[in-house]
């Protein structure tokens, strides 16, 4: 089981699958947009653009409102190294509310995150 989230005291034993996709690193002089694949294991996977809340929030949502993403900091985007990107995921779709997830670039500089388990999308 795991903790949902910082200081909530609500587990979880679902399994989840994540990937995001950047295009560039991410900017703290304007709002940035990600692509993101989600899935909970059994169900399908679903694909989405999300867009930062405003200017350097690491708050990213979805069109409908119905997926957030909250970066827990900002990754070094260190160009000799592969980086880590700790998230809380929330989506109603999914009745899933700021579950902590963790995921490392696939490769230095490809700017594409994921767990183990995400679809090959880079």
């Amino acid at each position: 089981m795991k903790e949902t989230g910082p200081d909530t005291s609500a587990f979880s034993n679902d399994s989840f699958g994540l990937g995001m996709a950047l295009s560039a690193p991410l900017q703290s002089t304007n709002t940035d947009t990600l692509t993101v694949f989600f899935q909970r294991l059994g169900d399908a996977w679903t694909t989405n653009t999300c867009t930062e809340t405003d200017t350097n929030s690491l708050i990213f949502r979805s069109a409908d409102q119905a997926l957030t993403l909250e970066w827990s900091g900002e990754p070094a985007f260190d160009t000799n190294l592969a980086d880590e990107a700790v998230v809380l995921i929330s989506s109603t779709a999914l009745t899933v509310n700021r579950h902590q997830l963790e995921t490392w670039e696939t490769d230095t500089n490809s700017l594409v995150f994921a767990q183990p388990r995400a679809p090959r999308i880079w």
